[in-house]
């Protein structure tokens, strides 16, 4: 899961859409060669909705070109437009569904809510072999290795016995 906000552009902030871009786009292309889940939400202040604004174009041809897809398709500002976004993999099987958007009274923006639908790893099994070194014989071991030659387990574990 990924939570991403792009401040709006601004000569006071210094950013632009080609800042954004160049450093969003590597991201996804790190992204790409995993076959994990993905999820990427956040503030990302392009009007999505708007099909002639040219940023959000640049944006939604950039998601495609990654295999993404953007779920939110109701108005998540309270002036209008889709400014936060739900991102994942354009998979057969969806990560995310339910969404629902709703007013809250502390922020400009509105929440949304969704189901995430995620699968238990299997159990991995793993099998620990020892030795007992409690009942090491560290004589018959050391002189084992200054001979070079192959340790016997049993002889140093019955050395040790005796």
């Amino acid at each position: 899961m990924i939570s991403v906000y792009r401040p709006p552009p601004s000569p006071a902030n210094g950013l632009t859409l080609d800042i954004f871009l160049d450093e969003f786009g590597p991201l996804l292309e790190e992204l790409e060669v995993t076959d994990a889940e993905l999820l990427i939400v956040g503030d990302f202040n392009f009007h999505m909705d708007d099909l002639i604004d040219v940023n959000a174009i640049r944006f939604g041809r950039l998601l495609e070109a990654f295999d993404l897809q953007q779920h939110v398709k109701a108005p998540t500002h309270l002036y209008g437009h889709i400014l936060d976004l739900v991102i994942t993999r354009s998979a057969a099987v969806p990560l995310v569904s339910n969404f629902s958007v709703a007013e809250l009274p502390i922020s400009d923006h509105k929440a949304i809510t969704f189901n995430l639908t995620l699968s238990t790893p299997a159990d991995i099994r793993k099998t620990v072999v020892s030795r007992a070194l409690k009942s090491l014989d560290v004589e018959t071991f050391i002189d084992a290795v200054n001979l070079g030659g192959l340790l016997d387990d049993n002889l140093c574990l019955a050395s040790a016995r005796s």
